[in-house]
């Protein structure tokens, strides 16, 4: 794998859980909502496979920073687990959001050395 995207699939994988956090402020959301929603508002920047989406979830749930519940298909299909921001879950959202303004200003303070 090229250094680029070696780089951008770790900072990815660091901000999982605030973009599933920040989707769920808009309403409940199933899993496969969650990653359509993610891809579109990042103009496919952002991709979450099954394979990692669904642990992610599993693991912010016991974290009790989403709940889960199974609500009824609109289509008629199977019923699909809904996933909704707690009281924990914005908390960690709000510190998150700060901790990452803080971070990202300094760290654009350090890398515009770079470009002298």
């Amino acid at each position: 794998m090229e250094p680029r995207k070696k780089i951008l699939k770790q900072l990815k994988m660091g901000t999982t859980e605030i973009l599933i956090l920040a989707i769920l402020t808009k309403g409940d959301r199933y899993g496969y909502d969650i990653s359509r929603d993610v891809k579109e508002r990042s103009e496919g920047f952002f991709e979450f496979k099954q394979g990692f989406l669904y642990p992610t979830l599993r693991r912010m749930e016991e974290a009790k920073l989403i709940t889960g519940y199974w609500k009824d298909s609109a289509s008629g299909g199977p019923d699909r687990k809904y996933y909704r921001l707690t009281r924990a879950g914005r908390a960690r959202l709000e510190a998150s959001l700060e901790a990452w303004g803080d971070f990202s200003k300094r760290f654009n303070k350090m890398l515009a050395m770079a470009k002298d």
